[in-house]
């Protein structure tokens, strides 16, 4: 396997940041109004980026067949693993606390099994290696171990950043592929290279509902 340096390291992130475990957190805890917001409040946004094709290359990325908006003769749309697996986690918790409370399922079943995947070949692929001190009941396993972290803040520093910023703002985790997608493209700050040609665009053809004629867009 070829060995890739920092320059090949996309983000170019080092394991540097120590983080302590919690086996318990307000995530699962005995409220449950507000764990639903905490999940429900995690912005997957940052999930999608804008990179150059020629920055693509240089990284041994396959250039991507779904362009950027605003600029598709030079830039793809990529989906970011860390991100991506946040929306499966969210999906899948949706999907259980439905099932559990006895509501309508929402989340496809071929969408839940995806995740179930995905995040297995993410856990096979990180190899977390840190030691876990073991307690007298299972869910204290490794309660306040310190593990090295990739820095998250800085990631999304990252996606955010002018070349690769995608205009892109995620309304929803739970309701599928929008049927207009080009509302989500719609987010450019106003400092952005692209930021005159999306309000051209929009005050030409006006917004449409995000999920189709029955849904209420919302604009930000």
């Amino acid at each position: 396997m070829e060995n890739f340096d920092l320059e090949t390291l996309m983000a170019e992130l080092a394991f540097d940041t120590p983080v302590v475990y919690h086996n318990y957190t307000d995530y699962w805890g005995s409220n449950q109004t507000l764990a639903d917001e905490l999940w429900d409040s995690i912005d997957t946004s940052p999930l999608v980026v804008a990179l150059g094709d020629d920055w693509a290359k240089k990284h041994n990325l396959p250039l991507s067949i779904f362009r950027f908006p605003w600029d598709p003769s030079a830039k793809g749309v990529y989906y970011l693993k860390a991100f991506h697996g946040l929306h499966c986690l969210k999906s899948m918790r949706k999907a259980y606390i439905e099932y559990e409370r006895g509501l309508t399922p929402t989340i496809h079943a071929g969408h839940f099994h995806h995740c179930i995947d995905a995040l297995r070949q993410d856990v096979l692929c990180y190899a977390d290696d840190t030691p876990m001190p073991m307690h007298d009941f299972p869910n204290k396993v490794g309660n306040n171990q310190i593990r090295t972290c990739r820095n998250f803040d800085r990631l999304i520093e990252w996606t955010r950043e002018p070349e690769r910023h995608a205009c892109y703002h995620r309304w929803s985790d739970y309701k599928g592929m929008p049927k207009n997608k080009l509302e989500m493209f719609a987010f450019c700050d106003k400092d952005s290279e692209y930021h005159p040609l999306m309000k051209a665009y929009f005050e030409k053809f006006g917004h449409k509902p995000l999920y189709g004629a029955d849904d209420h867009f919302r604009s930000s």
